[in-house]
Order: structure tokens, then C-alpha cells, then sequence
């Protein structure tokens, strides 16, 4: 014997394996990570658009409370800038100095 401890064909079969099913649990995790965040993209969406649609109603109300306003405004403007950030990944353009 030389000395040399090597792998043999079932050992490398075995690690092959071993890394095969690493990827595909890994894959697997991927893909209901994107599921799952592709569900809550479109809840925020939904939750922006109702948010907009009541701050058009509230807007024409015969006597707006200023507090609802300003709540209303600042949820808006929340979920909008979120939903451009991180959702319609829409970044405006740079200002030149």
C-alpha cells in the first residue's frame, strides 16, 4: 500500500448522493420562500389599494377628522413607498448635483 487513503467509487457515490439531497432541500426551501412571499407581496397590495380606496371615500366625507386624515395619509404613504421599495423594486432616478 502507498500510503494514500482515496476515495473509492462508493464513497464518492455516497457523497454525490449526500450533496444531491442537500440541493433539493435547499431548492425546495427556495421555492416555498418564493411562494409564500409572493402571497404576502399581494396581501400588501391588496391591503395598499383598500387603504387608497378609503382615503378617496374619507376624502369626500362631509366632516374629516384631522387625526383619520393624517392616519389615513401617513398609512398610504407608507405602503406605497413600500410597495415601490420592495415590491415593484421601482427605484426614482438620481438627482444630479
Amino acid at each position: 500500500m502507498d500510503g494514500h487513503t482515496g476515495l473509492n467509487d462508493q464513497d464518492m457515490l455516497d457523497l454525490s448522493n449526500q450533496a444531491k439531497e442537500m440541493v433539493e432541500k435547499a431548492e425546495k426551501k427556495s421555492n416555498e420562500l418564493s411562494k409564500e412571499n409572493l402571497e404576502l407581496k399581494k396581501a400588501i397590495i391588496s391591503v395598499y389599494g383598500m387603504v387608497r380606496i378609503l382615503d378617496m371615500i374619507y376624502a369626500q366625507s362631509n366632516e374629516p377628522e384631522v387625526e383619520v386624515d393624517m392616519l389615513i395619509d401617513t398609512i398610504r404613504s407608507y405602503l406605497s413607498d413600500y410597495c415601490e421599495e420592495n415590491i415593484i423594486k421601482y427605484s426614482p432616478p438620481e438627482e444630479a448635483d
